[in-house]
Parts: structure tokens; C-alpha cells; sequence
């Protein structure tokens, strides 16, 4: 299983194999967006998905492929431009330009709505349109999420102490620690005064989100993220 393959899940998906990851989203009262990104896994799990790929020790090669990733976007409906460039062979930078946000990776994964005084864009995962979007990206990658054992894959229930618990046992606790404690954040720039924001804060027209890994690898509860926005001037 090739990395540049594997790893295409880490963007689309907010990162599901990454342990640190940030986003920032730029949204036009027009719908299109700017997405500046950058994420990077840890070392332990660098280690264990170059053994899963069969990936000599100490090979060059980027975990996070930035050329196999930007071809794999600018297929995707909507995209208009990628840039994106790899500053070590564990960590990704980038910026993805949009033209219809809500069009982006899946019609049930984000949500664009306009009205005459704003808007609202969301954002909704649960274990069907999970399924969904890995399916529609390759089959690759819902394989190496099985070899995880996520259940965002594998589709078993199960708590997030559950997870870390079974990824202690097979793959040892350092790799459990770093899923344990990653963290994706989302910043998301709206066309005015940001207000209404579920799962997150609002700043100014920004609406700041943080959540656990685990909530994206066990989808033990659906993600629903969210904020409106009013027109200012």
C-alpha cells in the first residue's frame, strides 16, 4: 500500500491519521473558499504506517504525499486551485482554492446557506456519510483504516477509551498516546459577524473549532459543526 495512496484520507477526512492538524477556512459571501492547511503526524505513527507499508527504515519518501494529494483534489468537484507542499516527509502545507464550498468532497458532508441578511455553513460526519466519502475516495484507504481498527472503518461500536485501549494492545501505547492527544482545529473566516456557532466559539466573523482525533475515528456521537453569519455595513 503505497503512502501517497494511503494518506489521502488525511485531508479530506480532517485528518484521521494525523496528530496535529489545523485548518483555516476563508468563506465568500459567494460561497467559494480559501482553505490554508497544514498537518503532521507523529513519530510513532510515522514509524507504524511505514511498517504497514512495507516503507524501509529511513526512507525519504513523505508520509504525506503533496504531489499525490494535489492530484487527487483537483479532481474533486469544485476546486479550483492547489498548492500544496511537503515540509518534511511527515508534515503537509498548503492552500486549496474552492470555488463551491458546499460542493466539496461530498454533498452531505458541508453545507453552504445564503440569505438576503447572511448565512450558515455546516459540517456533518456520522458513521454513514463516513462510509459514503471513504468509499467515493479509494478502497485503499478504507484498508488501512481497517489495519487501524478505527471504527470509522470497520463500522464496529465502540467508546473512544475503547479504541485507544485496542490500539494500545496490537500497535503499543505510544501510538495509542498520539491518537489520545491529537487534536484537529478549524478556523472558519465568514462573510460577516459570525454568531449561532455549534461546537465552537465565535470571534469577530471567525468561528474557532477544536476537537479530539478520537471523535473522528470512532464517530461515536455525529459531528455537527456550525455558524451563521450577518451581513455588516
Amino acid at each position: 500500500m503505497k503512502h501517497s495512496v494511503v494518506l489521502l484520507v488525511l485531508f479530506p477526512l480532517l485528518s484521521f491519521v494525523s496528530c496535529a492538524a489545523r485548518y483555516d477556512v476563508a468563506l465568500t459571501a459567494e460561497g467559494a473558499a480559501s482553505i490554508e492547511l497544514s498537518a503532521s503526524v507523529g513519530p510513532r505513527t510515522a514509524n507504524l504506517i511505514a511498517n504497514l507499508a512495507g516503507t524501509p527504515a529511513g526512507d525519504a519518501v513523505p508520509l504525506l504525499d503533496a504531489s499525490e494529494i494535489g492530484r487527487a483534489l483537483r479532481s474533486s468537484a469544485g476546486v479550483r486551485a492547489v498548492d500544496l507542499r511537503n515540509r518534511d516527509p511527515r508534515s503537509l502545507a498548503g492552500r486549496v482554492s474552492v470555488d463551491d464550498f458546499s460542493r466539496f468532497l461530498s454533498p452531505r458532508f458541508i453545507r453552504v446557506e445564503r440569505t438576503g441578511s447572511g448565512g450558515r455553513a455546516s459540517i456533518d460526519l456520522d458513521r454513514s456519510s463516513a462510509a459514503e466519502l471513504l468509499a467515493s475516495l479509494s478502497p485503499d484507504i478504507g484498508d488501512y483504516l481497517s489495519a487501524l481498527m478505527a471504527p470509522v472503518s470497520t463500522g464496529d461500536s465502540m467508546t473512544a477509551e475503547e479504541y485507544v485501549g485496542l490500539v494500545s494492545s496490537v500497535y503499543g501505547e505510544g501510538v495509542a498516546r498520539e491518537i489520545r492527544e491529537a487534536r484537529v482545529l478549524v478556523s472558519l473566516d465568514l462573510p460577516g459577524e459570525a454568531f449561532d456557532v455549534k461546537g465552537g466559539t465565535a470571534a469577530g466573523r471567525a468561528a474557532e473549532f477544536t476537537l479530539p482525533l478520537l471523535d473522528f475515528l470512532t464517530l461515536e456521537k455525529p459531528i455537527s459543526l456550525g455558524a451563521s453569519w450577518r451581513r455588516t455595513g
